[in-house]
């Protein structure tokens, strides 16, 4: 089926300049693609892309930041209210939370000198 070759050349040609990070051939590639020369799904696809080009373009250009640190603090907070089940006050919980990250300054406790 020619559409079917179609789609499939698309996708990995989509999939390859983005994992080779090529900006120019990607974008060039998204738009010259028609509604009728590739399927349905891939076509939906083809329309996400293109609605999304500016994130997709920032993915590409800046690969080292991503979310990765932030879903591994919400994993820790989530475990810890896991085992932490049945804390009556939510501030104990909190500095539970700070004291793990050691976010938690405690009062400098003055020294004399003698």
């Amino acid at each position: 089926d020619d559409i079917l070759r179609r789609s499939y050349e698309l996708v990995q040609g989509l999939r390859k300049d983005l994992r080779l990070c090529n900006w120019p051939k990607f974008i060039n590639r998204l738009n010259s693609v028609s509604k009728k020369s590739v399927s349905k799904g891939v076509w939906k696809v083809v329309k996400y892309y293109r609605k999304h080009q500016r994130m997709l373009r920032n993915t590409i250009y800046y690969p080292a930041f991503n979310n990765g640190a932030i879903e591994g603090i919400n994993n820790k907070i989530k475990l810890i209210k896991r085992i932490s089940f049945g804390y009556r006050n939510f501030n104990n919980f909190k500095a539970r939370i700070m004291m793990i990250f050691s976010l938690y300054k405690g009062e400098k406790k003055k020294t004399t000198k003698p």
